[in-house]
């Protein structure tokens, strides 16, 4: 199963809606997949990241989805740590990637229990949706990978996936976009005519609006909210 750009968009827009939900539980349901499960007003849904070489999705379920594992694993203890109780703060999408990242803050818990939290950590869980390529990834404020489902050495790949390594998008393959081919098409049928009205924006789609050639994770994002325990 492959899911292009546009279907990772779709995901990523989906998911802006459960901004501000609580992430009350996470499970390992694979060796290679874990599952959040995310409280957002009167809701409850759970959220499945897989890496799997020919399954590699993101999706939300209705029902619990089980625990694949019979031991916890050190991934499983590190969102323990530093994903459940949080909350999700942000999701982002690198442009014409097929990459979603979710922000999640959780309170520090003090040392003192009488002292009130004042502190928050923030971590990034990245998925990548790349088939045989595909990874999760678990990543600190600093852009430092805590822990990854599928670790990889500098023998392996030019491209190393492993944690205390710091984390980078992988490189954009050299293609075109398709904006400039989206734009002609929607020019090609206007009329020639130069005392005709220029298209609007929602006459065509928005195509003929440039295409940003940024490459970040600030492309479909929405903004962080500011949240109190």
């Amino acid at each position: 199963m492959t899911i292009d750009t546009l279907a990772v968009t779709a995901l990523c827009h989906e998911l802006q809606a459960f901004v501000g939900a609580k992430i009350q539980d996470s499970v390992i349901a694979s060796p290679l997949s874990l599952a959040l499960e995310l409280y957002h007003q009167r809701q409850r849904r759970w959220l499945l990241l897989s890496a799997h070489p020919k399954l590699a999705r993101l999706a939300l379920h209705s029902q619990r989805i089980p625990r694949g594992v019979d031991q916890a694993t050190p991934l499983l203890l590190l969102l323990r740590k530093y994903v459940e109780g949080g909350r999700v703060i942000a999701v982002e999408q690198p442009e014409l990637e097929r990459i979603i990242s979710l922000s999640i803050a959780k309170p520090l818990e003090p040392r003192n229990p009488d002292e009130p939290v004042t502190e928050l950590v923030i971590v990034k869980l990245i998925i990548e949706i790349m088939d045989q390529r595909s990874n999760i990834f678990l990543v600190d404020e600093h852009g430092t990978v805590i822990e990854c489902v599928k670790r990889v050495t500098a023998q392996m790949s030019r491209r190393v996936a492993l944690p205390q390594h710091p984390y980078t998008i992988p490189p954009s393959p050299t293609k075109p976009t398709p904006a400039p081919a989206m734009s002609r098409h929607c020019w090609s049928h206007w009329p020639t005519n130069p005392t005709s009205p220029r298209p609007s924006s929602a006459a065509t789609g928005g195509c003929h609006r440039k295409w940003p050639a940024k490459r970040s994770f600030a492309a479909t994002t929405t903004p962080p909210r500011v949240w109190h325990s």
